[in-house]
């Protein structure tokens, strides 16, 4: 029974470690989002009014605010941290990508989405993470599955939710409700040796991360097929949440309301953007699949009481 409270306690520690460093239980939709455009607060305004349907207190700030700090006084200010600046070079207030792989290793929670363009600071804090981003200007094309307002270049892609993963933890009712996915941005591949990393979204069989400029392509493709990742996740050893999209456009409003009408005559009435976009929300700022452990009691079995210490031999309850 000794070893079955250690176990216990072992569990409850682990389950609850982040709330030691970061005040979880108190205040724990404390939400900054960084823009590298404040014009994506318009943009992305359905996405950010759920986000405060949901509770979360959100504070909006410019990517290179100078005052930007996510530590004060030795604290974390926020528990969670939305980036829809992939083109921004240099962060305000000197965070970069050491920053917040610390905000993460204390317990934080980080939503990155990217485009065809991405900073230092994302890439390096991708690539800690076991993300790869393609090279700039380089966009995931699919000359098969592709809807009929794209432009020409084939970049606005259907992703078939047949190609998500099956957990409705992390992507809700997004697969049982089999509409497609409007993407348009860049592709990633992930590191195959780090197990902590989830394969969310995949582009089809068909596709391909190039450079959509260049009419023929002077070397092999970024990704390829259904290597080219459009949505990965990451939880870390101390449950720490981490999710990375190549699209910025995959929250905007347009592709949360637009209609999706596939080259092959397919037609839906609405993308399932909005649905994937908040169950993964959901799950990577802890408001579901999180486990905790409270009220814990133990004592000795004879006489019910708490010493201060335990004995070999001891039975305890």
């Amino acid at each position: 029974m000794l070893r079955l409270f250690i176990f216990s306690i072992g569990l409850f520690l682990f389950t609850c470690v982040w709330s030691s460093t970061l005040n979880i239980e108190g205040s724990s939709k404390r939400l900054l989002v960084l823009l590298d455009n404040l014009g994506i607060r318009e943009s992305h305004a359905f996405y950010f009014k759920q986000l405060k349907d949901r509770g979360f207190e959100v504070t909006f700030k410019s990517s290179d605010d100078s005052s930007l700090q996510i530590v004060k006084y030795g604290e974390y200010v926020y528990d969670h941290i939305i980036i829809f600046a992939p083109s921004t070079k240099e962060f305000g207030g000197r965070l970069d990508a050491e920053i917040l792989t610390q905000f993460v290793d204390a317990g934080g929670n980080v939503l990155i989405a990217g485009s065809n363009t991405i900073g230092d600071v994302i890439r390096e804090f991708a690539g800690e993470c076991g993300i790869e981003f393609a090279d700039d200007k380089s966009s995931v094309i699919d000359h098969l599955n592709f809807d009929v307002n794209d432009d020409g270049q084939h970049t606005l892609i259907v992703a078939n939710p047949n190609n998500l993963l099956s957990s409705e933890l992390i992507i809700g009712q997004a697969k049982k409700n089999n509409l497609p996915f409007l993407f348009r941005g860049t592709g990633m591949s992930s590191d195959p040796d780090n197990p902590l990393l989830i394969d969310v979204l995949t582009a089809s069989s068909t596709s391909y991360t190039a450079n959509p400029d260049e009419k023929t392509l002077s070397e092999y493709p970024a990704t390829v097929g259904k290597r080219t990742l459009l949505i990965s996740v990451l939880q870390a050893r101390n449950n720490a949440r981490v999710g990375f999209v190549g699209s910025v456009d995959f929250f905007s409003n347009d592709f949360f309301q637009s209609s999706v009408q596939a080259n092959n005559g397919k037609k839906y009435d609405k993308s399932g953007n909005q649905e994937l976009a908040m169950a993964l929300t959901d799950w990577l700022f802890k408001q579901r699949g999180v486990l905790r452990a409270r009220n814990i009691h133990h004592y000795l079995k004879d006489d019910k009481t708490t010493p201060r210490f335990y004995t070999v031999k001891n039975d305890i309850v």
